[in-house]
This record gives structure tokens, sequence and C-alpha cells, in this order.
């Protein structure tokens, strides 16, 4: 997904939630910016000073974290999106007719999360 305007501030604020991983423990994170630059410039300063590696697509993961958060009507749903979307759909009515928890397994598949992410990136 993609935000429609950068320049709107989201619902639930120009913020990013990630985990940091330190002697064996895992402590969550949550970093605040007043617009989109400064959102992302706190993220790089948060991470270098955790020492946390700087993901290379990072732009990518914070939109798709904000994007999450907001209305249908803020942002554009890409290729990958609306397969994904299509796929959690047909789960749906399977779990409806078999009793099945396929909704669940389909969203917590990382395989398909890399699959959705690759197709938004190139389509």
């Amino acid at each position: 997904m993609k935000l429609k305007d950068r320049n709107r501030g989201p619902v639930g604020g120009w913020t990013f939630r990630y985990t940091i991983h330190r002697n064996h423990l895992d402590f969550p994170a949550i970093v605040y910016g007043s617009t989109w630059k400064n959102l992302i410039d706190n993220i790089h300063k948060d991470m270098r000073s955790n020492a946390h590696e700087v993901p290379a697509d990072l732009e990518y993961q914070v939109e798709q974290q904000i994007c999450e958060r907001q209305p249908a009507d803020r942002v554009w749903m890409q290729s990958g999106d609306i397969v994904a979307n299509a796929i959690h759909g047909v789960a749906g009515m399977i779990d409806k007719v078999a009793g099945t928890k396929l909704v669940k397994k389909a969203k917590g598949c990382l395989a398909c999360g890399r699959r959705r992410e690759r197709m938004n990136k190139i389509l």
C-alpha cells in the first residue's frame, strides 16, 4: 500500500514500531515524527543509537506499517495488496464452510508477506 498524501497527518500519527534485540532480549521501540521526513530521520537516528541495523527498504517498511492503520480512502492499494486481499477473501469463505483457520495462517505466512512486498515494489 502507499499513502495517498504524505503531507497529510496519518491516523495514529507519524509513528513507527520496531524491536531492538540486545543480549538475547527483545525491547519494543516506538519512534515519533512530526512529518514523513522527520519520522524517517528520527528512525535512522534511533536505530543507529541502539546499534540496530537500518534496513535498506526502511521507507517501504514504514509506509506499510502506517498504511495498515489508515482507512481505505487514505491509501492506494498496489498489486500485491490486491492479490493478498483476494487470497484472504477465499480463505475466509473456506473457513466459514470447513471451519478451518486459513485466514489466520495466510496473514501470518512469511513467504506470502515477502511475495506481496516484492509485487508491490515491482508493479
